[in-house]
């Protein structure tokens, strides 16, 4: 089976396995939806989860995604035989390296699966192994994620959404994913509910990082998230009016232009043309850079 493209901007919206009244709720407002069958679930209740999630079908308008319990407790592999017939996605939380992606990637071969792996990093050891994480299991991993939290557990410090750890953090993900050729990662859920300051200012540096979406735990944090993740009118407008202006001066044997007070050359004017072309609405106006050896 061919798997379809990653959407560009994502807000998986996580709920609780064993809670059929949540998930039913979510399926109508996400465009995926992360059922919960590791910090949700109590370790008690962990075999009954599974059970729960094994008989449940596809859902969510962007597909059911699934995030089991991390390879080091020994339940990842049941989770992922349980969950992962019915799951276009695994979410794989504190990815230690390409060894957990392996075994993650087996346990969905023996299930039949077609569902992709989204790895989470939020330890010390998985940010370490970020490019063997992104590079493992072709084809499986479409792209990473960050966990903040964890990770300033992991590091001892305080959860500082915009401190030093997860500014260093996002860079590293993000590096490591688009070497890969990976989509663009997703970034870490914010448990504050009641500051969309805090959101805001967390999406645009999530963004400005080189991110495409962002974990959610509540939907009112979805619209936020998108409309933060995705382009603007007045961006995109800027971005046609941009390739359009060094479009022309191409052709007139020039290779700069200036827009609105910012110079264009061709790193710029094909940022702008990429910006367009996520958005659905690219120009075809730039053609591409001849190889120097060809002149």
């Amino acid at each position: 089976m061919t798997r379809p493209a990653p959407a560009a901007v994502v807000a998986p919206l996580f709920v609780p396995a064993l809670d059929p009244r949540k998930l039913a709720k979510a399926v109508t407002l996400a465009e995926a939806v992360i059922i919960d069958l590791e910090d949700a679930v109590a370790d008690d209740r962990k075999a009954e989860a599974r059970a729960w999630v094994a008989g449940l079908g596809a859902g969510g308008r962007g597909g059911r995604w699934v995030r089991v319990n991390a390879a080091e407790t020994g339940a990842c592999r049941a989770d992922i035989l349980a969950a992962g017939p019915g799951a276009d996605a695994i979410v794989l939380p504190k990815c230690r390296g390409a060894a957990d992606v392996a075994e993650a990637a087996a346990a969905l071969d023996a299930a039949g699966a077609d569902s992709v792996l989204i790895p989470i990093v939020e330890t010390a050891l998985g940010l370490e192994n970020a490019t063997a994480i992104a590079h493992a299991a072709p084809g499986r991993v479409v792209r990473i994620s960050l966990g903040l939290g964890d990770l300033a557990r992991d590091m001892e410090v305080g959860w500082e959404p915009a401190g030093p750890l997860s500014v260093h953090a996002r860079c590293r993900i993000a590096v490591a994913s688009r070497a890969a050729g990976l989509a663009k990662p997703i970034d870490s859920v914010i448990p504050r509910l009641d500051d969309p300051g805090m959101l805001a200012a967390d999406v645009a540096a999530g963004r400005a990082a080189g991110f495409g979406g962002k974990f959610c735990i509540h939907p009112k944090q979805l619209e936020a998230v998108l409309g933060g993740f995705r382009s603007s009118e007045a961006e995109l407008d800027l971005a046609r009016r941009i390739v359009e202006a060094f479009a022309a001066a191409v052709a007139a044997g020039r290779a700069t232009a200036v827009v609105d007070g910012n110079f264009v050359d061709y790193p710029v004017a094909e940022m702008s043309e990429a910006r367009l072309a996520a958005a659905g609405r690219p120009t075809g106006r730039l053609a591409p850079r001849r190889n120097m050896q060809e002149s």
